[in-house]
């Protein structure tokens, strides 16, 4: 399925468009990573968006874009595309010197990790079908909140000029719960409960699966 059939089928959130200098105002980055990350997300969408791709930001950075603002440096990259279309996102990552491998007891057919210059990521893969939005079971688990509908998973945002897809903040937020079941909680997780928590009150009562 391509990015614009996506869009023609099914209602994805869109967000007010906005500058990058008001998408960074609240925050000063340090180490330059948050920037240098941002900038992946400009090119990957850039690139995404032309071939008719989708490219779904993830985690952290997914909250910000939700938000509107930088709330938090960030240290990686999560994304997401479909699986029919991972070969095409390695060949980009590798095309752009990326060192690409695989994160431990994950799928190398279904997600890949890319690296250079201190600068990570991962892009994992999902499948819609119709309405359905499934990704990959490994043996013996089901992995996060899926399967879940396209209208729940995809929202948007313009920043500058460019359309930037991402996972919608109750995604990130039911995912972070489950990292905090699990014991693996750690202080960007406590901050990032809080920052959704005030600006999307209804995640304090709100729970896609049990």
């Amino acid at each position: 399925m391509k990015l614009s059939d996506i869009l023609l089928k099914y209602k994805i959130h869109k967000l007010s468009k906005i500058t990058s200098k008001e998408f960074f105002k609240q925050i000063k980055d340090h180490n330059g990573k948050t920037k240098k990350l941002f900038e992946i997300i400009i090119k990957i969408a850039n690139y995404s968006n032309k071939n008719d791709k989708l490219i779904l930001v993830n985690a952290g950075y997914a909250m910000d874009l939700a938000l509107g603002f930088i709330s938090r440096n960030h240290g990686d990259l999560d994304l997401i595309g479909l699986e029919k279309d991972l070969n095409f996102f390695r060949k980009y990552f590798s095309k752009m010197s990326f060192e690409l491998g695989c994160a431990d007891g994950h799928d190398t057919n279904y997600s890949f990790t890319f690296q250079k210059d201190k600068l990570s990521g991962d892009v994992d893969s999902i499948k819609i079908v119709n309405e359905e939005v499934s990704d990959i079971e490994k043996e013996g688990e089901k992995r996060w909140a899926w399967p879940i509908k396209t209208s729940e998973l995809i929202w948007s945002r313009k920043i500058n000029d460019m359309v930037i897809y991402f996972v919608s903040p109750t995604l990130v937020y039911d995912f972070k719960k489950r990292v905090e079941k699990r014991g693996h909680l750690r202080e960007k997780e406590r901050h990032d409960f809080k920052i959704l928590e005030k600006h999307f009150p209804y995640l304090k009562n709100y729970s896609i699966y049990e």
